[in-house]
């Protein structure tokens, strides 16, 4: 087995094309199992959904497992049962994933049975109407789970109008617009040669997975319509600290989310960063927030802070779900903590057992294959170099405790944070607004129900 996972950039003349294609394709042999894992991915994502039409690109993407020209969602279903395979879609922010592992025997036919979905859907008008169905219902789930739905309706307040900010599953009031010429449209547009790149491993050569990967792209070179504009600005940071209250009846649990705009991984500030956030609350128990808000009070099972990536600068956060009864208290506690964290910084204690920590444990990051490919397509997906996640370790080793704190101090901003509190707001939302030291005029109030 190769120890990592390898680039090739393969330029092949196909068909009729005057030019020839690149297909991206990351690939590692690996014969310990007859297994071989297929990724094809593109560069575009929810962020390319058009506007009033969120969830659009989820859905195009659910919608390729649910029929082709020549075959049914029964027979893709039954095809896949027969070969013990599996097909699953998923769309981020910035890409579209579909994920494929087989028996390396049952390879050819998976192959061929993974193009004809990618390359040939047929979006049949009853499978859109049963989708509808099905993610009007996943989203009135979320929408019951606290946890996810406070999550959600933080980052579209913060990053509101952004395309960060579409939620990937879209909304209700825009899912029930969806159309079969919306899908054939929308596919198109992302489904383009330029933006596919393929992440393999298993057992199967690597010449076999680049003749694939260079017939799918070739197909989609031969799409008409529209190119999608991949191009955005960086969203805007807020001028002023602002409130949210997300309303939710007869809540004895809140969820608090604070959290401004982020950082990308390239930014050189990035990786101090990384050891800062583990001290302040980077899912070690020993974290300010963890030791602070739930160790020594009990407010909250849990309180943590993480950064989340984009080829944009995205957002950074922290987050805790204290009791009601603790509710005031502990978003008083978290943002006096990130005051503190902002002026103050690190100290060298802090920043060694950081430092030794992050380093110590970067092997588990890609000590797998699956692993090694989701890294892949995170590196490829935002614009990252080849092999960034496994550098972690090579680029914290020389980091000095003034480079950590200077980075703290040049991005964060607590006096323009975005908070947002999801809870019963009549019973909370004097005190809330007091805590939070935001100005009447800065402050929202939402039902939990609400899409926009």
């Amino acid at each position: 087995m190769k120890n990592s996972l390898a680039l090739f950039l393969i330029l092949s003349g196909v068909g009729s094309l005057k030019s020839s294609i690149a297909s991206e394709i990351v690939f590692e042999e690996d014969h310990a199992l007859p297994l071989v894992f297929v990724n094809l991915a593109l560069k575009a994502g929810s962020i390319n959904d058009p506007k009033g039409f969120s969830g659009l690109t989820h859905f195009t993407a659910e919608m390729l497992l649910r029929g082709t020209r020549s075959r049914t969602k029964e027979q893709i279903e039954q095809a896949l049962d027969q070969m013990g395979a599996k097909i699953d879609a998923e769309v981020r922010a910035e890409s579209v994933i579909l994920r494929g592992a087989v028996l390396s025997s049952q390879l050819d036919d998976f192959l061929d049975l993974m193009s004809d979905i990618a390359t040939h859907p047929s979006f049949p008008e009853k499978e859109i109407r049963k989708l509808k169905s099905e993610l009007v219902s996943a989203i009135l789930a979320e929408q019951a789970n606290d946890r996810a739905l406070g999550k959600l309706r933080f980052e579209q307040f913060l990053l509101k109008g952004h395309p960060y900010g579409n939620p990937p599953h879209g909304k209700i009031k825009d899912i029930d617009k969806f159309e079969k010429a919306n899908l054939d449209t929308q596919f198109r547009k992302v489904f383009q040669p330029g933006k596919v790149f393929v992440v393999s491993a298993g057992d199967v050569s690597q010449a076999k997975i680049q003749s694939w990967a260079d017939r799918v792209t070739a197909a989609y070179s031969n799409f008409p319509g529209t190119k999608l504009a991949i191009e955005f600005m960086a969203p805007k940071e807020p001028a002023v600290a602002k409130l949210q209250l997300v309303n939710k009846a007869d809540r004895t649990q809140t969820q608090i989310h604070i959290g401004q705009i982020g950082m990308t991984p390239l930014d050189p500030r990035f990786d101090p960063f990384t050891i800062a956030n583990h001290v302040f609350g980077g899912g070690s128990f020993a974290s300010r927030l963890m030791t602070e808000i739930r160790v020594k009070r009990g407010w909250s099972y849990g309180a943590g802070s993480a950064n989340r990536e984009g080829s944009k600068p995205r957002l950074w956060f922290l987050t805790s779900f204290p009791a009601s009864k603790d509710t005031v208290a502990t978003l008083e506690l978290s943002l006096k903590l990130t005051q503190e964290f902002a002026q103050n910084g690190i100290t060298d204690a802090e920043f060694g057992f950081s430092k030794d920590s992050l380093i110590n444990g970067s092997g588990f990051a890609y000590n797998t294959v699956q692993k090694r490919m989701e890294n892949a397509i995170l590196e490829h997906s935002i614009g990252l170099p080849d092999g960034f996640v496994r550098g972690t370790a090579g680029r914290l080793q020389p980091l000095t405790l003034g480079q950590v704190n200077d980075a703290i101090r040049t991005f964060l901003k607590p006096s323009r944070l975005a908070i947002s509190v999801l809870c019963t707001s009549s019973e909370l939302k004097d005190a809330l607004i007091k805590a939070s030291g935001v100005k009447p005029e800065n402050v929202t109030e939402i039902q939990a129900g609400d899409e926009d």
